[in-house]
């Protein structure tokens, strides 16, 4: 065959429909799910002991550096603070508010607003990152405050994580007990514990967190098991640390107050010897479902046992906090600040695995020849021990299957990337057509559960993506040769880009050489004549 003799009239009538038409490009190869970044949330119990107003100078460096510091391989800026001995919501603990407004921007961490009903030692508050939780509804105040029964009303809060189905969402109860050892100031701490259980056990089976100042001095005092008792509302300590804490070396390292053996008036002071400050969750925190508890984040700030039993946070035998630099200003801030320390903790969102990207012959727009689609997970996921069958890929115009064959990458994700075999394949390619992609849920997993394909948080339903069926244009995965712009037509624009590369003018495009020869000739040709004259798929 002589190509010169054949061209000049296909250049003729290319040239006109050039002039009537405009090239579109089309860069579709990222097709998926937007997924919420981070997941993971850092909350914080602390008696700031400043019921008499402003916080002492000082807390927002320890605040900062409880962001700032390492767990588990994780910094975290705080997400939410539950706070003891506060004035009120509008002046002490919106002062907190403020000073992590200072630090990470305005507007960023607000305030609550209901103000518990307290006897002495003023009431508790929340602080929370907007940007990362919002406070669901109204708060509630738990129990009557009373010179005889319970000092303080409990404050509960129910929080949203941004951008999660409410299956993440989860109450916080804040709460101050009543001090001291004695059989009356115990039987006061009962009578808050039955109130606050009475009123999480009417919440049914749902993520709980009971943060506050306990006042406890064993794990044997009957508002401490009450707490723990069964029933929807049953508390867990993540740590799991029973015993006699008052003053025993062995639970150093979990102990809260105090901080300094002489601090400045009026604190208390002793140095460590209680473990007075909490955060037990419920079983939903534990269940991998919607938020849970992570595993072995539950610390006291500063603490990590390297001081000895009643001695001062800021001793040189503290080896806490390696990883900041200001640690030992922080340290001995926590002697001043408060006479308490703060209980940390690390939370995350249960995600199950999903789609974040497919991608189609590595980015590239056109849709000449495709020779491979890539999926890329938003996590490491189990396959098959033949990944390919994980897959599914069909042309929607007669239902045929492709053969796939797949090549699995994995570093903080897994990718996949399918090739093609057998009769829908023409040389490595798809065959022209539009196709369907399937993955599906029952063969992809983790420890996170089954694929979630529809982006619903929910795991256990196939991820599809299909091209647009005609007369629509095609998107996504579809194949037609001589398309180069991807845009579903063989035209003109593609035409003489062909010509080009068939004269030697443009270097050889394997996008144009139909059956991968090395080399764009005759054959390539007549299949891209076919395609010219057929117009679109």
């Amino acid at each position: 065959m002589h190509l010169r003799s054949i061209l000049p009239g296909f250049v003729r009538s290319s040239e006109a429909s050039r002039r009537s038409k405009t090239t579109r490009l089309r860069l579709d190869s990222l097709e998926g799910r937007d997924i919420p970044s981070g997941g993971y949330f850092r909350i914080v119990s602390y008696n700031i002991a400043s019921s008499s107003g402003a916080p002492r100078t000082g807390l927002d460096t320890i605040l900062q550096g409880i962001s700032n510091e390492h767990v588990n391989g994780r910094t975290e800026q705080l997400d939410a603070i539950a706070l003891q001995e506060v004035e009120s919501q509008a002046t002490t603990t919106q002062d907190v508010a403020n000073l992590l407004n200072a630090i990470y921007g305005a507007g960023v961490y607000k305030a609550g607003t209901v103000n518990g009903a307290s006897t002495g030692s003023g009431t508790q508050g929340l602080v929370y990152n907007s940007q990362t939780l919002q406070l669901v509804g109204t708060e509630v105040t738990i129990g009557t405050a009373t010179t005889t029964g319970q000092p303080r009303q409990a404050l509960r809060y129910k929080l949203h994580p941004v951008g999660y189905p409410s299956t993440a969402d989860f109450y916080l109860y804040d709460s101050h007990y009543k001090a001291d050892s004695d059989a009356t100031s115990q039987m006061r701490r009962q009578d808050e514990a039955v109130a606050i259980r009475a009123d999480s056990d009417a919440l049914g089976n749902v993520a709980i967190l009971y943060t506050g100042d306990f006042n406890s001095y064993s794990s044997s005092e009957t508002f401490y098991q009450t707490l723990l008792g069964a029933g929807s509302g049953q508390a867990n300590d993540p740590v799991n640390r029973p015993g006699a804490w008052h003053n025993t070396a062995t639970f150093v390292d979990i102990d809260t107050q105090a901080p300094a053996n002489t601090p400045p008036a009026p604190l208390t002071g002793g140095g460590l010897d209680d473990r007075f400050d909490f955060q037990l969750n419920s079983g939903e925190l534990n269940d991998h479902v919607g938020l849970d508890y992570v595993a072995g984040t539950y610390h006291t700030f500063g603490n990590n046992g390297s001081v000895a039993l009643n001695g001062d946070i800021n001793d040189a035998t503290n080896t806490a906090l390696p990883d900041l630099a200001n640690r030992t200003t922080i340290l001995d801030l926590e002697t001043t600040v408060t006479d308490h320390l703060p209980v940390v903790a690390d939370y995350r969102v249960v995600v199950p695995p999903a789609v974040s990207s497919v991608q189609i012959n590595g980015g590239a727009a056109q849709r000449s020849r495709v020779a491979s689609v890539k999926v890329d997970f938003t996590q490491i996921v189990s396959l098959p021990a033949t990944p390919a069958n994980a897959f599914q890929l069909i042309r929607q115009s007669d239902n045929a299957v492709v053969g796939l064959t797949a090549s699995v990458m994995t570093d903080t994700a897994t990718h996949v990337t399918l090739t093609f075999t057998g009769a829908v394949s023409d040389f490595g390619s798809l065959q022209d057509g539009r196709y369907t992609l399937t993955v599906l849920a029952n063969l992809v997993s983790n420890a996170n559960g089954s694929l979630d394909g529809n982006g619903d948080f929910t795991g256990g339903d196939n991820y599809v993506l299909a091209s647009d069926a005609s007369p629509a244009p095609p998107t996504h995965i579809f194949r037609f040769f001589g398309d180069l712009d991807g845009d579903g037509d063989t035209d003109a624009a593609n035409f003489l880009s062909f010509r080009d590369v068939l004269l030697g003018i443009l270097p050889y495009d394997p996008a144009l050489d139909f059956d991968n020869s090395g080399s764009v000739d005759a054959a390539d040709f007549l299949q891209f004549r076919n395609r010219y004259l057929l117009g679109s798929i």
